[in-house]
């Protein structure tokens, strides 16, 4: 992290979201076929305290597998999971939504975090609540 003057807190707010459209299965993080980057760090770093996912309609049974990258943005590894409910959306039920929080989820430059689905039934909207330092 560059010298600064400033607090080290997170200086700049951002919420980023990716949009998943294909399974992934692989735990391992070896085949990134359907991986989506929700977060690239900024050249300081970045501090993330949140990640959700929200169906976009009709989900099945599931789980939104949340990997992180090395400072080259390669080589992702499995670091976190959100486990999907099946739940059939209507115009009075609705889609399912959540989230894990954290409070040291902090990235060098250079890493990502990307984002997979093991089973789909309808796209899944992924946000993050970051901020750069």
């Amino acid at each position: 992290m560059a010298m600064t003057y400033n607090p080290p807190f997170p200086q700049t707010p951002k919420k980023a979201y990716a949009e998943v459209t294909g399974t992934t299965t692989d735990r391992t993080g070896a085949t990134t076929t359907n991986m989506v980057t929700l977060v690239t760090a900024g050249s300081n770093g970045t501090k993330v305290t949140e990640i959700t996912v929200k169906i976009e309609g009709i989900s099945v049974a599931s789980t939104l597998l949340i990997f992180i990258t090395n400072t080259s943005g390669s080589s992702p590894k499995l670091y976190d999971e959100i486990i999907i409910s099946a739940i059939t959306a209507s115009s009075t039920v609705a889609s399912f939504k959540g989230s894990n929080t954290y409070s040291d989820l902090e990235l060098a430059s250079g890493q990502l975090i990307q984002v997979g689905v093991t089973a789909l039934s309808a796209n899944a909207m992924c946000w993050a609540q970051q901020g750069d330092f």
